[in-house]
């Protein structure tokens, strides 16, 4: 597609409306739902031209797989509605499997990334705008400050996607630096409003670990230092400044308490009961698993509570075994593996950035559920894409 304006001003739509918390409320999921499938369909038809070659990406070929699997789980699930979930699922990355095919150089990656600041940017502002404010200083942004029902947690992890691509921009120069510190503020605001333990540990591991891969020579032991006392000062004002003590500090507080075999809150208990019933539900079902979309009908059956697991490990191996969690973390691994040596070798910004936020993503999944969340698929398609791109022009080189 040689003028992709088009094409651009519905993607923006998509992820501005799919970035959008109002449609986590229990009043708009079907409305949310109905909008993002008709930008879906004007995006696939925008975006298929592209995809009409005969050679296939590598986020392609890993979809394909994957999903035929999902599919296939669908006849031996215990969920009879798991083909429905499936096929609700699947949208987002069926629109991505065509976007990607529109991704095919570093300009084009960071077109994309632009659009997802800003939508995260909006996002930002329509929660700050709409969210009852007046207890913050008590309760976590989201469900707890209001009456809606907004996961905080899914609020600040977008917030985390928006910080990282401010911070890409930042150091790659060329940008309104005044603009970016702005946008970055906002998201930071948001993201400890949040009270996510997520966000936080995100954040502060992200930029640490940024700071010593940034770092050269010598200057490496030095910026391990930097960032060691950049984790400490975080820690600090997390746990002594009242605010921050009140929405985020007392939750960090109630986990390390659940460490160290203590009630770590009712949060943490109830993930710990989850990963001890998912465990029991694997049984017999090691390698298939029981099927897509298993895992709340079952927890639902003993304890009454339909619901997902909070832990993207758990939830993979209870719906499709050990071959389903392997098929979807095939492309985390690929991403890793090929952006190693462009982000710590080659110091490629763009690579690091990518790298790191994967990296802690990849840890913090035993914490979420992820592979059904539209910024979690978003990003892999772009990072898988840009992975390709920087190894392929790699292999080119060396040819030559």
């Amino acid at each position: 597609m040689k003028n992709k304006g088009l094409l651009y001003i519905i993607l923006f739509l998509w992820l501005t409306v799919s970035y959008n918390s109002q449609f986590a409320d229990t009043s708009l999921p079907i409305i949310g739902f109905g909008i993002n499938v008709v930008l879906s369909a004007l995006l696939m038809v925008l975006a298929l031209p592209a995809a009409m070659s005969l050679h296939i990406n590598v986020y392609q070929k890993w979809l394909i797989v994957t999903l035929l699997f999902w599919a296939a789980s669908t006849r031996w699930s215990i969920n009879p509605d798991a083909g429905a979930s499936l096929f609700s699922f699947s949208v987002p990355y069926l629109t991505c499997f065509l976007l990607s095919s529109n991704i095919n150089d570093k300009r084009e990656v960071e077109s994309v990334l632009k659009m997802e600041m800003v939508a995260v940017f909006l996002c930002a502002i329509y929660v700050l705008i709409f969210v009852n404010t007046g207890n913050l200083s008590e309760e976590r942004l989201g469900g707890d400050a209001d009456d809606r029902v907004w996961n905080a947690n899914d609020i600040g992890l977008k917030m985390t996607i928006g910080y990282a691509i401010g911070i890409y921009y930042l150091l790659r120069g060329k940008s309104n630096k005044l603009v970016l510190y702005f946008l970055m503020a906002v998201f930071l605001i948001v993201a400890l409003m949040s009270g996510s333990r997520k966000v936080i540990i995100l954040l502060v591991m992200f930029t640490a670990l940024l700071m010593i891969v940034r770092a050269k020579g010598r200057k490496k032991i030095l910026y391990v230092a930097y960032a060691g006392l950049f984790i400490a000062i975080s820690y600090f004002a997390v746990m002594n400044i009242p605010v921050l003590y009140e929405v985020l500090g007392r939750r960090i507080d109630m986990m390390l308490e659940g460490l160290h075999g203590e009630s770590g809150g009712y949060s943490m208990d109830e993930r710990t009961l989850m990963i001890g019933y998912g465990i029991d539900f694997m049984r017999g079902h090691l390698w298939l698993g029981n099927g897509f979309n298993a895992f709340s009908i079952l927890f639902g059956n003993v304890t009454g509570w339909y619901t997902y697991s909070h832990n993207n490990f758990i939830e993979l191996l209870v719906n499709t075994g050990v071959i389903g969690l392997l098929l979807y973390y095939s492309l985390t691994i690929y991403i890793l593996k090929g952006l190693w040596k462009p982000a710590l070798k080659e110091q490629d910004t763009l690579s690091q950035v990518l790298f790191l936020y994967t990296l802690i993503s990849l840890f913090l999944d035993y914490a979420m559920v992820s592979y059904v969340s539209v910024p979690t698929i978003f990003r892999l398609m772009y990072t898988s894409r840009y992975c390709q791109i920087v190894n392929s022009k790699k292999a080119v080189t060396v040819k030559q």
